[in-house]
């Protein structure tokens, strides 16, 4: 008797992120029989431009009911090349005490939390049992997710495999979490005590924030003190516009030792005064530095440098 005719198989889309799933509507194979290794269209999740595909999931056909297992020689995992490179590193440097409870970042927010959900499990789900997948709604925890595997080797295998995969166009970025997740405290006896050491460190924070910041004193701006080497020439700036020789001869020669104006040719506002000796100059330097010789201008004297 001749064997029934098998329909053609269904091939529907993947979302983006989702590895291939079995086709729904597809006559399985004989038992015994090897798996196409090729793979419908449309059952590849898309990558991101620059990123190339270079295998499928599966090395070799195997036969039904006996599908590769991570670790086996027949499983080779998806492999890209990035030609945008790796994800960013996070700024303190990634826990490195192997654990069965691995923290997930670099997810892309806009997908629904239910669809997350159901995306993770199926990329983790090929390396071991999955305890928990954990996503948090507060926006704090937005993009980040807990994934709780049965045994450190199976996180292990799941961290090194998808470091980097394109998932909802965005590169997973996977570590240790720093702590183990509830379930696993509860199933090792000691989730009082886990429990009691996050409430006393989420004490400690709310203290350090209602902790009155210290303003920084400010110290007044001095004014750096200026030493002048003595000379009996002084040195005039800021003179009115229309000063001339007579008017500046003037105001000078009322303190003993005057000698002479000489004015600078091309700059009206200043000028070169002459004494006997420094004494002289000292006193006539005392006594008019900041002389207002009209409604803006304050004349400025210092000691002419040598």
């Amino acid at each position: 008797m001749s064997a029934p005719a098998q329909t053609a198989p269904i091939t529907t889309p993947v979302p983006m992120g989702v590895p291939p799933q079995p086709i729904v509507g597809q006559i399985p194979p004989p038992i015994g029989a090897a798996i196409p290794t090729t793979v419908p269209t449309g059952a590849v999740p898309n990558v991101p431009a620059g990123a190339v595909p270079s295998n499928g999931l599966y090395a070799t056909s195997p036969l039904v009911g006996q599908p590769p297992q991570p670790g086996s020689a027949a499983f080779v995992p998806p492999q890209f090349k990035f030609i945008q490179g790796p994800p960013k590193q996070p700024k303190n440097p990634p826990p490195t005490t192997p654990r069965r409870t691995l923290y997930v970042h670099n997810l892309n927010e806009r997908i629904k939390l239910d669809v997350m959900k159901k995306s993770l499990e199926a990329i983790f789900s090929p390396f071991g049992e999955i305890l928990e997948i954990n996503i948090k709604k507060n926006l704090r925890m937005r993009g980040q997710a807990f994934v709780v595997m049965k045994d450190v080797e199976s996180a292990t295998r799941a961290l090194n495999v998808i470091q980097g995969f394109p998932f909802y166009n965005k590169l997973l970025d996977i570590q240790y979490a720093r702590i183990d997740s509830d379930i696993i405290a509860k199933m090792e006896g000691n989730y009082e005590q886990q429990k009691r050491k996050r409430e006393e460190e989420k004490e400690r924070r709310l203290k350090e924030a209602k902790k009155p910041k210290e303003t920084p004193v400010v110290q007044p701006a001095v004014a750096p003190i200026v030493y002048e080497i003595p000379n009996n020439i002084l040195f005039i700036q800021n003179l009115p516009s229309d000063a001339t020789k007579q008017s500046v001869s003037l105001l000078f020669q009322q303190y003993p030792g005057f000698k002479e104006v000489r004015l600078v040719p091309g700059k009206k506002d200043l000028a070169f005064i002459e004494y006997d000796n420094e004494q002289y100059a000292a006193i006539a330097k005392q006594n008019l530095n900041g002389y207002q010789m009209s409604e803006s201008n304050a004349i400025k004297v210092s000691f002419a440098k040598k």
